[in-house]
């Protein structure tokens, strides 16, 4: 198992989600964001390895199956341009896309958050299935861009990642590398922070993970 400390007092959002995951090991259960696969390794703090998102990183198995997750943790976050938080998760999340070895197909980059955000429930995580389901950066931009398909809110998200982007690369991103980046995202709800109502603060049974529950 791989380490994992954190420092200072008492259990916060990041002990939690970190403790998550190594339940997961312990009882060898499906893990959040990991696709059915449990985690075998939990890290933190290895911006200094080469690891531009470094809050946590979980490694998966399933059989001969492997796979890694990569997170920023933050108890709150909005999802535009103008937030100091969403636009470092980005650019830690294509510096982790866009370096040596990343696979499309095993790895995912993410933010996990504590406080429950409709609009990332409603519409993110549509564009990123999206994203998923695209055979490529054109056919994905096309089907963001219909009108009578996609939605306002959708249309938005996506251009304030390209902005982000922008800014990070010095030039605008192509439809390409906006694709790249979306098909590999993740955003995951942990509500710890709910007290006695956290549908998250009791662990489900392992059947229930196994369900995806």
């Amino acid at each position: 198992m791989g380490p994992y400390g954190t420092g200072g007092g008492g259990f916060r959002f990041e002990d939690r989600v970190a403790a998550y995951y190594l339940a997961s090991i312990l009882t060898e259960t499906a893990a959040r964001g990991l696709a059915g696969q449990f985690a075998v390794t939990v890290r933190t703090q290895r911006a200094a390895l080469g690891e531009p998102l470094d809050d946590l990183i979980i490694d998966g198995r399933q059989g001969s199956s492997e796979s890694r997750l990569s997170l920023q943790l933050k108890s709150q976050v909005t999802f535009t341009r103008l937030s100091a938080e969403w636009a470092e998760t980005v650019r830690r999340a294509w510096d982790t896309v866009s370096g040596e070895g990343f696979d499309a197909g095993l790895h995912r980059v993410g933010i996990a958050i504590a406080t429950f955000n409709a609009k990332a429930d409603a519409h993110y995580r549509t564009v990123l299935n999206w994203a998923r389901d695209s055979d490529s950066g054109t056919d994905f931009i096309r089907r963001i861009s219909l009108p009578d398909f996609s939605h306002a809110i959708r249309t938005a998200f996506v251009e304030d990642v390209k902005a982000i982007l922008s800014e990070h690369l010095g030039q605008e991103p192509s439809e390409h590398q906006i694709w790249s980046l979306l098909r590999s995202l993740v955003i995951l709800h942990f509500d710890f922070n709910a007290d006695s109502s956290s549908g998250d603060e009791s662990p489900p049974s392992p059947a229930s993970y196994r369900s995806g529950i």
